[in-house]
């Protein structure tokens, strides 16, 4: 797995945090944003050009 520098950890935490995650749940995010980034490098994913951090609307 990759790992992640210590100032996009750093980042990363702030964000999160901002957005209202509770401070126990930070390693499971910065864990799955691991995941997310190991993915990309294992499957050439490399458009993040449109990434949101945002879930898309229904329009139901």
């Amino acid at each position: 797995m990759l790992k992640i520098q210590n100032n996009l950890v750093s980042k990363y935490t702030a964000f999160i945090e901002h957005s209202g995650v509770e401070t126990g749940h930070h390693r499971n995010y910065v864990k799955w944003l691991r995941y997310y980034l190991d993915f990309c490098h294992k499957y050439n994913f490399n458009d993040i050009g449109n990434f949101s951090p945002e879930p898309p609307s229904s329009h139901t």
